[in-house]
């Protein structure tokens, strides 16, 4: 744990960290120094001893600067430390997570309330790091205050052992603390949602039309007082434990004074003594007490971190140990054999028994009724997905033997509920090819290719333009326009393999999608001359009629494959959808 701490630390600001770990040390020094000075103070004022009086005093003054000085640059150092240790676990979280080659994790509840976890919890990282120096801190003043302490008598250390159960009552109370804890996460996450809802600009129109505000606002409020209230168990039952080890160290605080007392009243003791051993048990007292709140916090980081390497180790029996590149071209195709999917959790397949063949340099068209598997299709598609059971194969190699960061890089992709990216408008298309994200004219290519040229046109900055209300001067576009600037992220890298297109023109008008159609089939025409494949999925079967071969999915099993005037032909669900669509332009 402590190599797991000091590591977010170091790569943080290695040069803070040393700084800080010299002041903790030296700092509990300093402390002792001063009390070993003001019992030299007493003793000299007693004896009439000016000169070494006045020494002392001095001495003990600038111990006390010294300290005081020592504690003010320590607290500046750790905040600021502590502020780039957050940032630190914020990149390794979201490295661990963007790290799992695929998507199921970020759909898996358990996963997201441990990130939101490890997220929210974050500060007690950067305090578990503060309490091992502490310790360090704690078992210096501890050493050289007992040493101290035995000068006067053995008995006045009474307080030493009184430590021991001490730092065992609040490790109990904080495993009880640490297990009410774990089940506020869902609670809070749930709540943060409903309050992110209530504050977007996209959910508010629903959100007042539909008089939802009110409820929203009343649910997440009831959210809040669930979490609320079982923290407050928690923080109720750690203070429990935390009262009664007080009470204990308040006993042996009288029993050493107590102490003290007696060897004055037989003259074996002076008054230099008692003044020490009353600093000094105070300050035991708050260094046990200290040391109590370290392990505390030490606790609660062992259980942090057990979740935070519990998601950075999430895909170790995921990815291929030794998978290789993706092909530069393709020559056969990809193949789908006996392929079954099903979500982690549930208990029926999405997907059954898909048998497919797409032949390199091929468009297929993926067509059927919502809820039937398309999108799911898709996603195994790209990698995003691994099957349950059957194989993906792609030119003949399984697609588990392909990395699959090197698979995704050679798939380009639009999806309908497409992300919109709030950046500058030249970013939220390069991003679809982030090594030339800046290339100016690789964006151009890729909006021409999209036909979306009159986004550009219609926003006051062209490709400087800031996309989206969240930031200063953003330009809000339409549903039809974020989409054209989603086939144009898909546009940018220029040889892919696989081009999908996840019901691409659902947001646009009809002759939107018709001057879309015209440069998607020329688009489609060019990357096949390189083996690529283009896979589209579209309820238009006027847009569904250009691609080579046709795949209707119906039920979660392909029912239908072929070409359009095969498939209409048929009495199958194609030709009922194309009757549909026929009689409703008719």
């Amino acid at each position: 744990m402590l190599a797991a701490l000091l590591g977010f630390a170091w790569r943080a600001d290695r040069r803070n960290v040393l700084v800080v770990a010299v002041l903790l040390l030296s700092g509990g020094a300093v402390v002792i120094a001063e009390v070993w000075f003001i019992r030299d103070m007493v003793d000299a004022a007693v004896a009439g001893r000016w000169t070494r009086c006045v020494t002392a005093a001095v001495a003990a003054g600038l111990l006390a600067a010294s300290a005081a000085s020592i504690g003010r640059v320590q607290s500046n150092l750790e905040l600021q430390l502590g502020e780039r240790i957050g940032l630190e676990v914020d990149r390794q979280v979201l490295t661990a997570v963007s790290g799992v080659p695929h998507i199921g994790h970020v759909e898996n509840p358990d996963y997201l309330d441990r990130v939101a976890l490890i997220r929210a919890r974050k500060s007690w990282l950067t305090s578990a790091l503060w309490n091992v120096g502490g310790v360090a801190n704690t078992a210096v003043v501890l050493t050289l205050g007992i040493a101290l302490m035995l000068t006067v008598h053995p008995l006045s250390a009474l307080m030493v052992p009184a430590g021991v159960p001490v730092l065992l009552l609040r490790a109990a109370g904080q495993r009880k603390a640490t297990a009410l804890l774990d089940r506020a996460t869902p609670l809070t996450r749930l709540e943060q949602h409903l309050t992110g809802l209530c504050l977007s600009p996209d959910a508010n129109s629903e959100i007042r039309i539909g008089a939802a505000g009110d409820g929203l606002d009343e649910r997440a409020d009831r959210l809040w007082s669930q979490a609320s209230a079982i923290e407050a168990r928690a923080d109720l039952r750690t203070a429990r434990f935390a009262i009664a080890g007080s009470a204990i160290l308040v006993a042996s605080y009288t029993g050493a004074l107590a102490v003290v007392a007696w060897l004055i009243s037989q003259g074996r003791a002076g008054l230099g003594d008692l003044m020490m051993v009353v600093i000094l048990t105070a300050t035991l007292t708050r260094s046990t007490t200290s040391l109590a709140g370290s392990v505390t916090a030490l606790q609660r980081a062992v259980g942090l971190l057990d979740r935070y390497h519990w998601l950075r180790d999430f895909d170790a029996g995921l990815t291929p140990a030794s998978g290789g590149a993706a092909p530069a071209t393709l020559r056969s195709g990809i193949t789908l054999s006996g392929v079954c999917f099903r979500y982690p959790g549930s208990e029926a397949d999405v997907l059954r028994d898909i048998d497919l063949t797409i032949p390199a340099g091929t468009s297929v068209a993926v067509v059927g009724p919502h809820g039937a598997g398309k999108s799911t299709l898709i996603k195994l598609l790209c990698g995003l997905y691994e099957p349950t059971t059957g194989v993906i194969t792609v030119d003949d190699r399984p697609l588990t033997a392909i990395e699959p960061a090197s698979w995704q890089s050679a798939v380009t992709a639009a999806f309908q509920d497409g992300h919109r990216f709030e950046l500058r408008l030249a970013e939220a298309v390069g991003i679809g090819d982030l090594p030339h994200m800046h290339d100016e004219s690789r964006v151009e290519a890729a909006i021409r290719a999209a036909g979306a040229e009159d986004v550009v046109a219609a926003t006051p900055h062209g490709l400087r333009t800031p996309l989206g209300r969240s930031l200063d001067g953003g330009v809000d576009l339409s549903g039809g326009q974020w989409q054209k600037l989603a086939l144009a992220r898909a546009a940018m890298r220029t040889r892919p393999l696989l081009v999908v297109l996840d019901e691409p023109f659902a947001s646009l008008d009809a002759p939107a999608e018709r001057d879309l159609v015209r440069r998607y089939a020329e688009t489609a025409g060019q990357v096949s001359e390189t083996g690529a494949i283009t896979v589209f999925v579209t309820h238009r079967l006027s847009t569904a009629r250009i691609a080579d071969l046709i795949v209707v999915v119906e039920d979660g099993g392909i029912t239908e494959v072929g070409k359009h005037e095969d498939l209409a032909a048929r009495r199958g669900l194609y030709a009922e959808l194309h009757r549909m669509q026929v009689d409703s332009y008719a």
